[in-house]
């Protein structure tokens, strides 16, 4: 049987610019440094307004820890 605990969640949101290039290429390298190894992209979408770019991004990341016990990250930004 599986058991799931939500042990951290937290929502954070920017307005105004960044260098959203650098910023994906952080968190992708420190998931990977961490040993996440397993990393899939769910979601990518992009919209673009007069306002500026709109990017909704969905990340599941997996570390295995012992034959019994995993992290697993589900990302969105």
């Amino acid at each position: 049987m599986v058991q799931k605990s939500d042990v951290f969640n937290e929502t954070l949101k920017h307005i105004g610019y960044v260098n959203f290039k650098d910023f994906y290429n952080f968190c992708y390298q420190w998931l990977m440094d961490e040993g996440f190894n397993l990393l899939t992209e769910e979601l990518y979408k992009e919209k673009v307004s007069d306002e500026g770019k709109e990017i909704k991004i969905k990340w599941m990341a997996k570390k295995k820890v012992t034959d019994y016990f995993a992290f697993i990250l589900e990302l969105k930004f």
